[in-house]
């Protein structure tokens, strides 16, 4: 079963100043751009997921 579409990263935008500092800190000045990756919003979007309770009784 697939849940979610995955995607290289590439793909993503990552010209956010938060997002350049982590890629900068993971993978220096070598990012692999070809990498396949799959994001958490594109598996919580899934079809394929159900939501079984909305509410949180903590």
């Amino acid at each position: 079963m697939k849940i979610g579409q995955l995607q290289t990263i590439k793909d993503f935008n990552l010209s956010s100043p938060t997002v350049k500092q982590k890629i900068k800190e993971r993978y220096s000045n070598k990012i692999p751009y070809q990498e396949t990756v799959i994001s958490p919003v594109s598996i919580f979007n899934s079809p394929l997921l159900t939501t079984v309770d909305k509410q949180c009784n903590i």
